[in-house]
This record gives C-alpha cells, sequence and structure tokens, in this order.
C-alpha cells in the first residue's frame, strides 16, 4: 500500500512526461513538479529505529528501565 505522498509524486512524474511530450522543442519556462514527496520505506524504519534507541537512551539515563 502506498501513502499519499508517495502516489502524489507518482502523478508529479506522469504529469512531467506529459509537460515534456507536448512541449517539446520548447524550453518549459516553469519548474517542473516535485517527484520525490515523503519519505522512502528504509527511511521510515531508521527513522523509527533511531525514536526508538533515543527513547532507550532517554529512559535509561533517569534509571527508569
Amino acid at each position: 500500500m502506498r501513502g499519499v505522498r508517495q502516489e502524489s509524486g507518482k502523478q508529479a512524474r506522469v504529469i512531467n512526461q506529459i509537460l515534456q511530450t507536448f512541449f517539446s522543442g520548447h524550453p518549459l519556462t516553469e519548474a517542473q513538479l516535485k517527484e520525490l514527496i515523503g519519505h522512502t520505506t528504509l527511511q521510515v524504519i531508521v527513522g523509527s529505529l533511531i525514536g526508538v534507541f533515543y527513547t532507550l537512551i532517554y529512559l535509561f539515563s533517569r534509571d527508569w528501565i
């Protein structure tokens, strides 16, 4: 299952391809739509692990565990 941000990036990629085909031979004056929106699965996993790691450090430093 993909998230909203990943689907937005997919749509931006398709729209950019349509614009390039439609305006071929003519430079586009506006910036292309952002294609990379949100986080990858790996980034989410690593971020979660870092969060757990810092939480454990905090709890150990307060002698809760």
